[in-house]
């Protein structure tokens, strides 16, 4: 039985042909081995774990005495009998076993587990696939020049598959696509990894060039419905040197304004092919626009620094928001702290005076006492905050505003220090009337307010047993 010889990477395989060679004195033996050096392919997913077979072949053996198991039937990827246009079969048609390839029961033709004949001619035919017809072409040509591949550059796929990274202007990611992997796999061929013989056939047969001109031969011509093909299904933009080289000399002399990541985007050209390429070229632009964008933030910087020296000299705390507004537009906050750290390091202004020049909750108590209204709104507060003291945040005015109210339930989220108290300190200054409305706080007239302990929490509650101090 020769399915023994069948261990596609084995080097028993080899050794045991030769062998046969010299006790029966028959050359040629080693040519039915399908063996290849280790140093090409990977040894996953090449050859079934089960038998498949051709029935019509069997029959038509049969007639003429010569029943035998092709080789190229025990690659995986071999789906149909080229001769008849049949599908292999892989289970006993009699008992539906899968046989394995090699069995002590074996026999060539028949089941080893019914040993019922294995052959027959009631198979309709039908027309192969370009992919089926592919991959029988290629597998046969890889079983006749097996010997030949041995003695080849080892490196030669390499080689092979990153010219056609350059021939065509490919990213691993497109190419690991054609092959059914990701980019990931691509790169670990281009650092020597052995491509699986399904993967190789996938990217044989996207590219137009055969297994073996990947393995042995270097390629450095194009195929044009290769070429057809990437413009079918990609958006890259194909371009010859010539004309690549000129548009990047037009973006050098613009002098940094285009990043070359946005010149590949707009042009549909692969980052890293340039950068292989022309890799002069692509240095020069990758520093003049980081140049470019050094001296676009140190503009950008001064023009904040300006904007917080007008809001200092206004006597108005530069918050991000307030520099926004002097500028008009918005900034990034990276930048404002850079301006503002320039600044401090100049010591002109100390910002932090100025910053605690007058807290909020003061501005909202002058802004109460100046209205003398029995009802102010929210909105008549930050009304008159906004046009006395600049640019102040509303959210943190509406904080104060609650944190000063000594009725609203809420006001104890926002105290720093929130102790068992009547409501005597310099915080209770308002009370709220509802719907937005507040009026100073009185305490006669709206009783004495402060905050207890109520299930282990403090809550704002109306104090009935605190005795006024005046009327004493």
């Amino acid at each position: 039985n020769h399915n023994v010889l069948n261990a596609f990477f084995s080097h028993f395989s080899k050794d045991a042909s030769n062998v046969l060679e010299q006790m029966t004195s028959v050359n040629g033996l080693t040519s039915i081995v399908p063996y290849i050096h280790k140093n090409y392919l990977s040894r996953k997913e090449v050859h079934r774990v089960n038998l498949a077979w051709c029935p019509i072949c069997f029959e038509e053996g049969l007639k003429s005495g010569q029943v035998y198991e092709k080789l190229i039937w025990n690659f995986k990827d071999v789906e149909i009998c080229k001769e008849h246009g049949v599908k292999l079969i892989q289970k006993c048609p009699n008992c539906n076993s899968s046989l394995k390839v090699l069995s002590w029961r074996s026999r060539v033709g028949y089941c080893d587990k019914c040993h019922c004949w294995l052959g027959s001619k009631n198979y309709k035919s039908i027309e192969p696939s370009e992919w089926d017809n592919w991959v029988y072409k290629n597998i046969e040509d890889l079983l006749f020049n097996s010997r030949n591949i041995d003695h080849m550059d080892d490196h030669q796929f390499q080689i092979n598959l990153r010219n056609i990274i350059d021939l065509y202007n490919i990213s691993c990611r497109r190419l690991g696509m054609l092959c059914g992997q990701n980019q990931a796999i691509v790169r670990n061929w281009l650092n020597g990894s052995k491509p699986t013989l399904h993967n190789l056939l996938h990217l044989s047969h996207k590219s137009g060039y055969t297994v073996l001109e990947l393995l042995t031969k270097e390629i450095n011509y194009p195929n044009k419905e290769f070429f057809d093909f990437l413009e079918r299904t990609t958006n890259k933009r194909h371009i010859n040197d010539f004309d690549l080289k000129a548009l990047l000399n037009e973006v050098i002399n613009s002098k940094g304004e285009m990043s070359l990541n946005k010149f590949c985007e707009e042009n549909k050209i692969n980052f890293h092919s340039i950068q292989r390429k022309f890799p002069i070229e692509a240095q020069i632009i990758i520093q003049n626009y980081e140049t470019n964008m050094k001296s676009e933030k140190c503009q950008k910087i001064n023009n904040i620094k300006r904007a917080i020296y007008n809001l200092l000299d206004r006597k108005v705390y530069p918050s991000l928001m307030a520099v926004n507004n002097e500028l008009g537009y918005r900034i990034d906050v990276y930048n404002y702290n850079s301006a503002r750290k320039i600044i401090q390091d100049e010591k002109k202004y100390n910002t932090r005076e100025i910053k605690n020049q007058l807290p909020v909750w003061q501005m909202v108590k002058e802004a109460v006492i100046s209205l003398d209204y029995k009802a102010i709104s929210y909105a008549d507060i930050k009304k008159y905050i906004l046009e006395h003291y600049g640019t102040v945040n509303e959210d943190t005015i509406t904080q104060a505003i609650i944190v000063c109210s000594v009725n609203l339930t809420n006001r104890i989220y926002y105290l720093k220090k929130c102790s068992i108290r009547s409501a005597n300190g310099q915080y209770d200054l308002l009370y709220s009337l509802g719907r937005g409305l507040v009026t100073l706080y009185d305490p006669v007239k709206h009783g004495y307010w402060g905050i207890e302990t109520a299930n282990g929490k403090p809550v704002v509650k109306l104090l009935d047993d605190v005795v006024n101090p005046d009327l004493e």
